[in-house]
């Protein structure tokens, strides 16, 4: 009893006295203060960052008692790279983690990870597992608007270090756009979160005070975890970011759009939050929000669907009818709006080349022969289903929209009949076939196969000429049948027989495999002038025109009618032709339209900029004369310039035929021309033209003579005969550089040096001469031209 009464003693007092000092101190503290430290046994797991560590056996026995080599070694498990890759050697009764998380120094440093090590010292072994801090942390949501509430909760492994005795505290830190961190959102405190009660809070949004980023993250209380947080390293866990808003947004990716496309509505609130869309106004059956598409879930007139985590509601709307619409979002009593237009889809068909060039003024429809294979293509919108093509009313295919754009339908006209088809398309599903006019139409005329035609040009002055050029396989004459822009009433190129001084009826012959060109038809000078419709046309194999039995165009034209073909139009004339040929049943008579315009003779002058003196004068301009035509130019001002005659030339960049000519200004004088351009026929045009100095830079003589310095004589060099100054032009002061007898003793009345009397005359004389012979000469010239 003594014996024990001593180790009561001596022993149970300092137990005493730390359990009555614990009791004191936990409550305050609570969890694992670092002060006190924990004990860690066999497959425990100890969380780096945390500062007084033990470890113990299973029955309670220390390793690390403060006497005793201990080492850990490991990891035991893991990658291949760091399996047994660390041995770490104390002696402490302490083992602070934090001396031991140089990642630098790998084999003296625990591993990043959650690992097995083993720990022995004093013949005891034990297994402990060495893991990171967990400190994220998870929102409910990642974008909020004012009044919106946003919880933060705590996703840590901090319930290792107090399992029992807890608790273990962290803060939440928030920081706001203004980079200020807080731990206290209005009247809610983030501090003291115990992790092993509740490891969550929730903010009012209403309390921050600016709109922008803010981030959220874990801060552990040092003191009740072990000493984890103490270190700057261990301080703070990883950052998670949440936005606030103003508020509800609605936006679209286009504001206009035709009545196929679709327009995407964006939707931007808080996150995790019932949105609705509704069309407000316009008609809501012709809206329809795809299902499917974005985040609508089922197609309707309008739609509803919660937010995703950035806050965001997408939808997709078609709309089938033109107008203005305006859609609604709508959260809570929070609503925000958007008008979008919808126009009329475009959709095109394209028209096949045409056989010959239709007059600029006119679009008539395009015309081909039977047997042509024609393709039938365009575009459409993108989002179309498809594409059904008529022929005339009939439904002949339905194409894709990329087929239809990039093959298209190929139509062969083999067992059509001669005459006017109509082309058209529907675009589905947004046009009904069966109910709508068609989306897009184009007209053809066809025609019986096999004759073709050329004209040597598409214009002609009155009193001048063209010819026809044409190809008919297999046929041996065609019929030519030219009409005056008034019809058979008006003036033509030469009248026929009928009674009508507006056709003019030509044919012409030709040997087999040759084509047909017509002898040159004159343009009479009292003919109209306008556009002249020409019809070329063969009967066919079988000899007739049509059904009328006759082979002769200008009886089969005339049979039958008691109204003269003079009192007809173009187009009526055009009609008749038409019916009694080609249209005519089981016909197979071949006809080509052209046209050709006929205007009075014109000449015209492009206008001219200034030209600098010695700079030429080019003159340019446009005539509708043939070419080859000559064209005479004259210059004149000041100076008259040598006349010169051009040609009338093909370009292919106008309409019409173009002349050009230079002129040299040297000889010319500083002023105003007249320019005029006039062909053989009297036709005439003028335009005008200044010819202004050339920039020179001054020069400066400055001569001092001296009496008893003689003047030294240079070399003499011959030099070209000058061409005389024009008499209007002030002379450049020069240097005479060897003094003549008049320098050096004649003075005129101005007391200056002065060529002599006879000398000036000659000159003048040789000037007037030479002016006179060159007005002499021009006069000649024209006159035996336009004589000519």
């Amino acid at each position: 009893m003594i014996a024990w009464k001593k180790i009561l003693g001596t022993s149970l007092l300092p137990v005493l006295t730390i359990i009555i000092i614990s009791l004191l101190i936990l409550p305050a503290l609570a969890g694992v203060s670092p002060a006190v430290g924990r004990a860690i046994g066999p497959g425990g797991t100890a969380i780096i960052g945390e500062t007084n560590l033990r470890f113990v056996d299973a029955s309670g026995t220390l390793i690390n008692d403060g006497s005793t080599w201990v080492t850990i070694k490991g990891p035991i498990s893991g990658p291949d790279d760091i399996i047994d890759s660390v041995t770490i050697e104390f002696t402490s009764r302490i083992f602070d983690t934090t001396l031991y998380d140089d990642a630098s120094n790998k084999s003296n440093s625990l591993a990043p990870g959650t690992y097995p090590y083993t720990v022995s010292g004093g013949g005891k072994n034990i297994t402990v597992v060495f893991s990171d801090p967990d400190l994220s942390v998870e929102l409910d949501r990642e974008v909020v608007i004012p009044g919106i509430d946003i919880t933060f909760t705590a996703g840590t492994n901090l319930g290792l270090i107090a399992p029992d005795a807890g608790p273990n505290y962290i803060a939440f830190c928030i920081t706001g756009p203004d980079g200020i961190e807080s731990t206290i959102v209005g009247a809610t405190s983030l501090e003291n979160v115990n992790v092993n009660v509740q490891n969550s809070r929730t903010i009012y949004t209403s309390a921050l005070k600016e709109i922008g980023d803010y981030t959220v993250c874990i801060k552990p209380d040092p003191e009740t975890n072990n000493g984890l947080g103490r270190e700057e390293e261990y301080e703070y866990g990883p950052t998670k970011r949440f936005e606030l808003i103003a508020g509800l947004s609605l936006t679209a990716n286009k504001e206009k759009a035709s009545v196929s496309d679709e327009i995407k509505f964006d939707v931007t609130t808080a996150s995790y939050i019932n949105v609705n869309l509704d069309v407000t106004t316009g008609d809501k059956s012709t809206v329809t929000f795809i299902g499917g598409m974005e985040d609508v879930k089922v197609s309707g007139h309008s739609c509803s669907g919660k937010t995703d985590n950035t806050g965001a509601f997408k939808a997709v709307a078609r709309f089938t009818h033109t107008g203005s619409y305006e859609i609604t979002a709508t959260e809570g009593h929070t609503t925000d709006k958007k008008w979008v237009r919808i126009t009329p889809f475009t959709a095109t068909l394209d028209k096949p080349e045409p056989e010959s060039k239709p007059e600029p003024e006119r679009e008539p429809p395009e015309r081909y022969y039977i047997g042509d294979v024609l393709t039938i293509k365009g575009e459409v919108p993108v989002n179309a289903e498809g594409v059904l093509i008529k022929v005339d009313g009939i439904e002949v295919e339905k194409l894709s929209v990329i087929k239809y754009k990039t093959e298209g339908y190929e139509w062969n006209t083999r067992e059509m009949i001669p005459g006017p088809h109509t082309i058209g398309i529907w675009v589905l599903p947004f046009s009904d076939p069966e109910k709508d006019y068609p989306d897009k139409t184009v007209s053809v005329i066809l025609l019986r196969g096999g004759l073709s035609a050329e004209l040597s040009a598409e214009f002609v002055a009155l009193g001048e000429k063209f010819n026809i050029t044409t190809d008919a396989a297999g046929r041996d004459l065609v019929d030519i049948l030219i009409i005056a822009p008034k019809g058979g009433g008006g003036k033509g190129f030469d009248p026929t027989s009928l009674d009508a001084p507006g056709l003019s009826y030509y044919y012409c012959s030709k040997e087999p495999g040759m084509q047909f060109t017509s002898d040159e038809i004159s343009v009479n000078m009292d003919s109209d002038t306008g556009t002249y419709p020409i019809a070329v046309l063969n009967h066919g194999r079988d000899g007739v025109y049509g059904t009328s039995g006759s082979g002769d165009l200008l009886k089969v034209l005339t049979n039958g009618y008691s109204i003269s073909l003079a009192l007809k139009t173009s187009e009526q004339i055009l009609a008749l032709i038409y019916d009694r040929t080609v249209y005519a049943a089981g016909s197979d008579d071949l006809l080509w339209i052209g046209t050709i315009k006929v205007k009075t003779p014109f000449v015209t002058l492009d206008e001219l900029s200034d030209v600098a003196m010695g700079e030429k004068i080019t003159v340019s301009g446009t005539t509708n004369r043939e070419t080859g035509t000559e064209i005479a130019v004259s210059v004149d001002g000041p100076t008259e310039l040598i006349p010169q005659i051009t040609t009338v030339t093909n370009d292919d960049s106008t309409f019409y035929n173009t002349f050009s000519v230079d002129f040299d200004t040297v000889s010319a004088q500083i002023g105003t021309y007249t320019v005029a351009a006039e062909d053989n026929y009297g036709h005439d045009t003028t335009s005008m033209v200044n010819i202004v100095s050339t920039v020179e830079p001054p020069v400066t003589v400055t001569h001092t003579p001296e009496a008893d310095t003689p003047v030294p004589t240079p070399e003499l060099t011959p030099t070209p005969t000058p061409t005389p100054a024009p008499a209007a032009a002030t002379p450049t002061p020069t240097q005479n550089l060897i003094p003549t007898p008049f320098e050096a003793g004649s003075t005129g009345s101005t007391g200056g040096a002065s060529p002599p009397y006879y000398l000036a005359v000659i000159i003048a004389v040789v000037a007037a001469a030479g002016i006179f012979i060159s007005y002499k000469v021009k006069e000649w010239y024209l006159l035996k031209r336009y004589n000519e």
